[in-house]
């Protein structure tokens, strides 16, 4: 049979020939799998600091829907919906979550998305090959600043500086940024960068730098 709605009509008769009342029953046969069908991850994005996401979801002809993470084991099917909350297995890298939809007469397809999970917080290296840790040295430092990751709000604020004063901030790389460090006393001096100053890419913010410390030497 193609698709489509069939009607069967039955008539039972007795020994005496008599015939009972018609009584029908309809079925529709339907082999089309739901088309149009759809995922989309955080509305497309393309990294996540998060596990926690929110999926888009369309099929045309679907009424109910089932997930799983990567190649893991699907959920138990829920009622058909164009958005759901999803948890990502929580390794870091290429996520991928499937929806398979079905529809009333047990057609299913499935279609996938993935989205790259990246909860690392960046880090930012201070260095100077003026005057190392804990030395001494008589004049303004170059002070160099490195990040784990690429980010593109890391400014001249975001660095703790105590009795020196911090000029010609700028950006090298997308990396890597320089700054001039001029002690304003003989007292030690500090530069640091604090814990949640700048993010990367994701959203994660930074973690606490190392302390670049060292002693002014005016000794003639």
């Amino acid at each position: 049979f193609s698709e489509g709605s069939y009607t069967l009509y039955v008539q039972e008769r007795d020994a005496a020939g008599n015939w009972s009342s018609s009584s029908s029953s309809t079925i529709v046969i339907d082999t089309t799998a739901p088309t149009s069908n759809l995922i989309g991850i955080n509305s497309g994005a393309s990294y996540t600091p998060s596990t926690s996401v929110a999926l888009s979801l369309n099929s045309k002809g679907a009424s109910s829907m089932r997930f799983k993470n990567d190649s893991g084991t699907y959920t138990t099917y829920e009622s058909y919906a164009t958005s759901k909350s999803w948890i990502l297995s929580s390794t870091e890298g290429t996520r991928m979550v499937s929806v398979e939809f079905k529809d009333a007469a047990g057609n299913s397809t499935a279609v996938s998305d993935t989205i790259v999970l990246d909860t690392t917080a960046p880090t930012m290296t201070l260095s100077s090959s003026d005057v190392a840790v804990g030395g001494t040295y008589n004049g303004p430092v170059t002070m160099t600043f490195i990040s784990s990751e690429s980010t593109n709000n890391f400014s001249v604020g975001d660095v703790t500086v105590s009795d020196a004063f911090i000029s010609d901030f700028s950006q090298v790389h997308s990396t890597v940024y320089t700054a001039i460090i001029t002690p304003s006393g003989s007292t030690p001096v500090l530069v640091k960068v604090e814990a949640s100053q700048f993010t990367d890419g994701v959203g994660n913010n930074n973690t606490v730098s190392n302390i670049y410390n060292w002693t002014q030497d005016t000794t003639p």
